[in-house]
């Protein structure tokens, strides 16, 4: 029986991650194992889906996972500047507490194109631009459609198509021989 995933089992990542102004600022104010913990967020939320829940205790346990020495309050203080430089969206930090940005559900939502189960925990969590692209005007639906789903460039495959392969003729020149 295989197993359902829930989240993503890689992500892309730009090549100029590093290069970006809005990580520079946190790496000049954190120093660079501070991209570390940017990235091992980056992991957490994709492995659960397109957000993660956060609060002072879940906080508390990801500083503890972290070799580097970070602190909960230094880690916090650092989720607090991907807020405030837009790596991560303020507004549903702010009203649900969780960790999610558009760009991570545009990523998400891309790489799920193709699952049969394109069911959404919290749609409440959406950004308005991503539920918009993704789920259509049904703002709270819990599965949204494939065609719905898929961004606008992409080609949707169905799900239930088999590939077709030619009658082998080998029994036929066989009995056409004998």
């Amino acid at each position: 029986m295989a197993t359902m995933i829930k989240g993503l089992q890689y992500f892309p990542m730009s090549v100029d991650f590093l290069e970006n102004d809005k990580i520079l600022l946190i790496i000049s104010d954190f120093g660079m194992a501070s991209s570390a913990v940017i990235l091992k967020l980056l992991c957490k939320i994709y492995k659960n889906s397109f957000y993660i829940d956060w609060d002072d205790r879940i906080c508390k346990v990801f500083s503890c996972t972290f070799p580097s020495g970070f602190s909960s309050e230094e880690i916090q203080k650092i989720v607090d500047s991907l807020l405030k430089e837009g790596i991560f969206d303020k507004d549903l930090y702010n009203k649900y507490h969780i960790l999610t940005s558009e760009e991570i559900q545009i990523c998400f939502f891309t790489a799920i194109t193709k699952r049969r189960n394109k069911s959404v925990d919290n749609p409440e969590y959406l950004t308005e631009k991503v539920r918009k692209m993704y789920c259509g005007e049904q703002k709270h639906k819990n599965v949204p459609q494939s065609e719905e789903i898929a961004p606008q460039n992409a080609k949707i495959v169905p799900q239930n198509e088999q590939s077709k392969v030619k009658k082998s003729k080998v029994k036929e020149s066989i009995v056409k021989e004998s």
